[in-house]
This record gives structure tokens, C-alpha cells and sequence, in this order.
């Protein structure tokens, strides 16, 4: 495996824009270091999304926030 998609998806069948605090954190827990962190509601009515791709090349596993909007923040 050399690449991975990250989804998320609402198990209540509700919008994310209707879900208190929607967010996504991913996290190394080696070091507890955040690498990613997304606000779900802005992707407003949506029931799941693509949020990150990861790739692993010779230096490691890197990852990258997709179609996440202003409110992504890659860490």
C-alpha cells in the first residue's frame, strides 16, 4: 500500500452542517502530534467526504488535506 483515502461520513444520516462541532483529527500517536484537523461543517450539506489522501514515500508517510474547504488546517 502507497497511498491511502481518508473519509468520513455522518453515521446519523444527518448533514454535517446539522451536527454540533463536526470535525475530523488525525493524529500520530507515536508522538501525539495532530497532522490534520477539519471543521465538517463546512462541507454543509454533505452526508461524507473525502478529507485527506496520505502517501508513503522513501522519508515516510505524508499527508494532504483535499476538497476540504477554508477551514482545513494541515498541521
Amino acid at each position: 500500500v502507497s497511498e491511502l483515502a481518508l473519509m468520513v461520513a455522518s453515521s446519523g444520516r444527518q448533514p454535517f452542517e446539522k451536527v454540533r462541532g463536526a470535525s475530523c483529527h488525525i493524529s500520530d500517536h507515536d508522538n501525539d502530534t495532530e497532522l490534520l484537523r477539519v471543521d465538517l461543517t463546512a462541507f454543509a450539506a454533505e452526508y461524507s467526504c473525502t478529507i485527506a489522501i496520505a502517501r508513503c514515500s522513501a522519508s515516510g508517510w505524508r499527508i494532504r488535506a483535499i476538497d476540504s474547504g477554508p477551514s482545513a488546517a494541515l498541521i
